[in-house]
């Protein structure tokens, strides 16, 4: 390997350093709405392994992925937020209503 791919993978995968991120416009109508509906029910969730690295700091592999099943514990919206995306309570029922700060 090189001395510049080697420089560039630990830059790569360094942690000390922000990662340019563009933030989504959050949450939308149809995902509360899918969110009431899951909420109760037994989803899958999977979490990724971790990234291994040599003494340098190269990727060398990555542990196993673990799966699980876990119930969807439902979301917490204010009225505000709510009134935001055109709901109200009885359109999701299953939603918890936080009291709007003040």
């Amino acid at each position: 390997m090189e001395p510049d791919d080697r420089d560039f993978l630990a830059d790569l995968f360094r942690d000390d350093h922000p990662r340019d991120v563009v933030p989504g416009s959050g949450l939308t109508r149809e995902d509360v709405l899918r969110m009431d509906a899951m909420t109760g029910r037994a989803v899958t969730a999977t979490y990724p392994g971790q990234v291994l690295t040599d003494l340098d700091g190269v990727p060398i592999g990555v542990e196993p992925s673990r799966t699980e099943q876990i119930t969807f514990g439902g979301v917490a919206l204010t009225l505000r937020q709510l009134a935001e995306l055109d709901l109200t309570p009885e359109d999701v029922p299953n939603v918890r209503i936080l009291p709007d700060p003040k």
